[in-house]
Formats: structure tokens, C-alpha cells, sequence
């Protein structure tokens, strides 16, 4: 955010700043490491958590102070030009991938690491190139392409990396080339990636094979927002401007608001521990249940609340992102929060 960091900690909002050891007040990227480090980029150096004081600590060099930016692919780190290297910030160290000497001169466009610690870099005209953990770096030409593996819980999926970096999955139907650019890709508990675009539908990625499911399959729209999986199996997709599609056995199961969905925009998709199935919508909460849509008496949400996200957490509360706030829902009673409160912002997209 423009003005600091906030911190959600035993149910108190806490904001920070400069006067708690933040190099500078805009936050750029945040980065973690499975031992509980916290590291927050600002526009004034790296900043490094300290949880026994409860403040930051400043640990990138003052002299140059350099302008890092944000890795690409899950910001796994942070990264900065400084002459015929770029100096990485990665889970507590700094590292330096020394650039091909093709592009010493060149200004870096981007630059992503990918699972492998390979650093992926591409400057200003487009040129690319990869180097690898052991500083080994490889030029990468049209007429030499590079793919990039992902590894999931169950399986891994290769994909082709484009112009600015761009990763898509690529298949072969009908003799041609496909390219399938993510806006979101979800892996499900058999191991298949259910891929949402924009304006070309829900793609299912399984075993290295492809299925496309669009409206000639069954799919309400081609526009996918939201993708969700219940304990059943089941997978559900929010499609923009139609209602809700449910896949399970191979086919589709389409609702709208003459089944009794409030509203066709659907925004927000959770199955809680108890087997409620929640639908988030621009025409308020509904839950499924037993084949049927049906109003909860909570929570209580502002009229011009739009639901984007929900979970639950371990103790069972449940928590509704807003585009006007967040909610906590616990034992029948809301609680709203909003900037007031120490958010940073007031629309909640993601948990």
C-alpha cells in the first residue's frame, strides 16, 4: 500500500511504518520462507521482520541504495540491475547472476525465477536469456524456445515461456498449435489443472493432456472467474454475466437466477467444514444446499457489498472479502472491518 504495511494478528489489525523500522512507506512485494521469515520491499530498500521486537529491520546496502524490483512467476524474491549482474534477494540472501555478455549493455525489462532457482531475464527489446543456480547462463532465441516446469502437489506441467515473460500452456488440437495464457489456474486433488481465461473459457490440463470445455460442452459462458473444488469432487466455475457451472462424472450442470441464484455475476466460491457450499454474487450471498439456493440468515454485509473472496479459518469463523470491507461471521454475529479499522484497503479480492 501507498502508506506502510498492515499486519492481521490475533484479531487486531496493526498498521506499520517508519516509525516501526520500514525503510520507506510505499510497499512494493512481500516475501517468505518456509521458517516464518518475512521480508517487505519498499520504495526505500528491503526491510527485514523481526518478530521477538516487533519491528523492521533495514538490511539491503545503503551505498548505491538500489531500486529492486519484484520477481516474477510467485515473487519469490526481489531483483536489481547493478552493472553485468543482477542482484537477487531470495529467502533471506543475496545472490548475483551474472549476464550473458550478449546483454551487459542492455537494460532488463523483467526478470523471474522459476522453481529451479533459475533466474529468467528479458531486456527492453525482448532478447532473453536464463542462468541458471551455478551461474551458467543460456541465451534464449526463437530458434532455440525454452519451457519452464511447474511442479504441483501431484504432478508437473511444463510451459512455454513468450515475449515479456509470459508462461502458457501449449497443445497440439486439430493440427494446431494451441496457447492457453492463464488468467488463473487452480490444481485439483487428482492432480489436474483447471486453467480460467479471459474470453476463450476453462481449459482441464490433466496427465499432460487437455480438455477444453466451453459453451458447445456444456460450460453456461466462456468467461471463467471463479473456480472451486468441493469435497465431493465436484468442480464449480463462476462464469461472467451467466450464473454457475457444476462439473462432476463429465458433464455440466448450469444455474442461473431462475434457479434461484441472485444474481448471474458470480464473484466468490467456498465449501465450509460444515458442507455449506457459499456463492458469492453482485446480488448478495446464497448457499447451496440439497439442489437448492437459499438466503443465509448471516452474514449481515453492507447493501452495496459485493462478496469476492471467503475461507474459514482453523477455529471455525468465517471471513467474507467485500469490495466495502471484510466480514467476520462467528457464532451468528458479523463483524465488519474496514480502513477505519487498519485495513489497507477496503476491497478484500483474495485470502
Amino acid at each position: 500500500v501507498d502508506n506502510g504495511l498492515v499486519r492481521y494478528h490475533n484479531g487486531v489489525f496493526r498498521p506499520y511504518g517508519s516509525q516501526d523500522g520500514l525503510a520507506g512507506e510505499v510497499v512494493n512485494g512481500l516475501s517468505g520462507d518456509d521458517n516464518g521469515g518475512i521480508w517487505v520491499l519498499t520504495d526505500a530498500g528491503i526491510s527485514q521482520w523481526n518478530e521477538t521486537s516487533g519491528r523492521f529491520t533495514d538490511i539491503a546496502p545503503r551505498d548505491p541504495r538500489l531500486p529492486y524490483r519484484t520477481l516474477m512467476w510467485g515473487s519469490r524474491g526481489f531483483w536489481v540491475q547493478q552493472n553485468n549482474a543482477v542482484r537477487c534477494f531470495i529467502q533471506g540472501h543475496f545472490v548475483e547472476y551474472t549476464l550473458p555478455k550478449q546483454m551487459t549493455a542492455d537494460v532488463i525489462w523483467g526478470a523471474a525465477m522459476d522453481q529451479s532457482g533459475t533466474l529468467w531475464v528479458e531486456v527492453v527489446d525482448g532478447r532473453q536469456a536464463r542462468i541458471t543456480a551455478d551461474n551458467v547462463s543460456h541465451l534464449v532465441t526463437p530458434e532455440a524456445p525454452q519451457d519452464v516446469r511447474v511442479t504441483g502437489r501431484h504432478n508437473y506441467w511444463t510451459m512455454h515461456v513468450g515475449r515479456r515473460l509470459r508462461r502458457a500452456f501449449e497443445f497440439v488440437s486439430s493440427n494446431q498449435v494451441l496457447s492457453i495464457a492463464p488468467w488463473v489456474f487452480y490444481e485439483d486433488r487428482q492432480g489436474g489443472i483447471w486453467i480460467g481465461t479471459l474470453d476463450q473459457g476453462l481449459y482441464r490440463l490433466q496427465k499432460q493432456s487437455i480438455h477444453t470445455y466451453s459453451k458447445e460442452q456444456g460450460l453456461i459462458d466462456r468467461d471463467v472467474y471463479a473456480v472451486y473444488q468441493d469435497r465431493s469432487g465436484a468442480v464449480w466455475m463462476g462464469a461472467w454475466h451467466s450464473g454457475l457451472s457444476r462439473f462432476d462424472n463429465g458433464k455440466f450442470t448450469n444455474y442461473n437466477m431462475a434457479d434461484g441464484l441472485p444474481n448471474e455475476l458470480v464473484t466468490a466460491l467456498f465449501e465450509d467444514s460444515a458442507g455449506h457450499f457459499w456463492v458469492g454474487t453482485h446480488g448478495g450471498l446464497t448457499v447451496f444446499e440439497n439442489g437448492h439456493f437459499r438466503r443465509p440468515s448471516g452474514p449481515t454485509l453492507p447493501t452495496d457489498a459485493v462478496v469476492q473472496a471467503i475461507c474459514q479459518d482453523q477455529a471455525g469463523t468465517l471471513w467474507f472479502g467485500t469490495r466495502t470491507g471484510l466480514a467476520r461471521y462467528r457464532n451468528g454475529a458479523t463483524q465488519f472491518f474496514t480502513k477505519k479499522d487498519g485495513l489497507a484497503s477496503n476491497s478484500i479480492q483474495v485470502f
